[in-house]
């Protein structure tokens, strides 16, 4: 696949473009910490059922750069869902489905709350909504991480220990699932984007109130203050094995769904469902879409 780019008032974003070129699209949202390869083995079943997938780096990841050194290095979802609104306004991609997983599947389900008309139906992955503030033990646990990047320790940490720390995640959150060492490699090149330790420092430090709200994304936060509610079909698949997202505490997500909904928690799947279950969710994703 040919890597292009497309421009945003902030960003110049990396992003890859395949399948049938008449076929509805569908734009895949990687998480953290991933990368645009973790969508390979589902774009194969996509494309069988007719669809074209957009897959762009998320900011701080690959290719994707900022226009300006002076630009605020801001993370989180409202960052990231309006990066995702112009992504799909320059390529007139809307009314879109969407496939997000952790930082992508919260990039969506931002996006639909708030701009409602722009997704078409979305397959959400190893993430909640509107949970942080209700954690079980189980939870505040997982999020060990999160709390130890609101430190000077934890920041330096992953500054300058990314490989490390990231790897082992990824043997956390997917305990039955080994990274071969190709994609260990891709993975960290994606990683070594120069804005990736602060995009990530500032995702979860702003979550917590640990650094100050961007004012650039007021509108987005009043709008989404106002109404949490999501009208977009949405399939949430989270793995039983994800020791980062806890299953047990996904139905809560069910009031904030207006439209269709639906849960599915996979056994002997962890946090990186797509790369471990690929065909099947390609296979859950494409029978989503024809039904939504």
């Amino acid at each position: 696949m040919t890597e292009k780019f497309m421009t945003t008032d902030k960003l110049r974003i990396a992003y890859e473009v395949s399948g049938p070129t008449t076929g509805e699209p569908v734009i895949l949202l990687h998480g953290w910490p991933d990368d645009v390869r973790t969508w390979d083995g589902v774009l194969p079943g996509l494309h069988a059922a007719g669809y074209r997938t957009y897959v762009p780096s998320l900011r701080g990841f690959g290719q994707t750069t900022f226009l300006s050194q002076q630009t605020r290095r801001t993370g989180g979802a409202l960052a990231f869902a309006d990066d995702l609104r112009q992504f799909i306004q320059a390529l007139d991609l809307a009314p879109v489905r969407l496939i997000g997983q952790d930082w992508g599947a919260f990039t969506a389900l931002t996006l639909s709350a708030v701009m409602p008309t722009m997704v078409k139906s979305q397959v959400i992955l190893a993430e909640g909504w509107q949970l942080f503030s209700d954690l079980n033990l189980q939870q505040i646990q997982n999020f060990w991480y999160q709390w130890y990047f609101t430190t000077e320790q934890g920041a330096t940490y992953l500054r300058q220990r990314r490989d490390e720390f990231t790897q082992y995640l990824w043997q956390l959150w997917s305990p039955q699932h080994q990274l071969t060492e190709a994609e260990t490699t891709d993975l960290a090149a994606a990683f070594q984007n120069p804005d990736w330790a602060e995009i990530t420092l500032n995702t979860y430090r702003e979550r917590w109130g640990y650094a100050p709200f961007d004012g650039a994304y007021a509108d987005w936060a009043e709008r989404l203050r106002q109404s949490a509610q999501i009208d977009a079909p949405t399939l949430n698949i989270i793995g039983k094995s994800d020791t980062c997202t806890d299953y047990r505490l996904a139905p809560q997500m069910a009031p904030y769904f207006e439209g269709a909904f639906k849960q599915e928690f996979w056994d002997a799947t962890g946090h990186f469902i797509q790369r471990e279950a690929p065909t099947r969710l390609s296979r859950a994703a494409v029978s989503w879409f024809r039904g939504h």
